[in-house]
């Protein structure tokens, strides 16, 4: 009920820009486990629904709404993706943007263990789990673009930010481009 709902809103042509808000990361980030010869995953995300995810980057490569744009969240860390019609195949289309914030208080997963399985996921183009933050983004009607804020120190209300990253999407282009 929830997927067709989505589906016919996909359907949309009046807008510039399609938003899709919704709670989970959908890019997908494995690790190897060179012991069991693949890779593990972790399923608090989309990865643990690749059947929905899947029906999901499929619409979206087939609905082709205008200019898609995925925020999510629940990582407590910045990442910053390409979502692929189909995860890990660097010749699947590339069907949006995905912008995760990081938390304001709440600690991410270590850096480092992150950091050493990027290499297995380039379609994340970045990640920052050191510092809590939050994300600013700005719409046009040429381009939307995203700036990953970081609090220097989370302890202290009077605390000030940074940008950490900023990325500028084109309208009509599901492609990141660093700034």
């Amino acid at each position: 009920m929830q997927e067709q709902w989505l589906f016919e809103a996909l359907k949309d042509r009046s807008v510039l820009w399609t938003v899709i808000a919704q709670d989970l990361m959908v890019a997908s980030l494995r690790a190897p486990t060179p012991e069991h010869n693949g890779y593990r995953y972790w399923t608090d995300t989309w990865d643990g629904f690749q059947g929905a995810r899947n029906r999901l980057t499929d619409a979206l490569a087939y609905l082709s709404p205008p200019s898609p744009v995925i925020f999510s969240g629940d990582y407590h860390s910045h990442f910053v993706s390409e979502i692929r019609r189909r995860a890990h195949n660097v010749k699947s289309q590339i069907v949006a943007p995905e912008f995760l914030g990081s938390s304001i208080t709440s600690f991410g997963p270590p850096y480092k263990n992150i950091v050493s399985v990027l290499p297995e996921n380039p379609d994340i183009k970045f990640f920052d789990s050191r510092k809590r933050g939050y994300i600013l983004s700005e719409f046009n009607r040429k381009y939307v673009k995203t700036v990953m804020r970081s609090i220097v120190d989370a302890t202290n209300q009077n605390s000030p930010c940074s940008n950490s990253a900023t990325f500028i999407v084109e309208r009509g282009s599901p492609r990141l481009v660093q700034v």
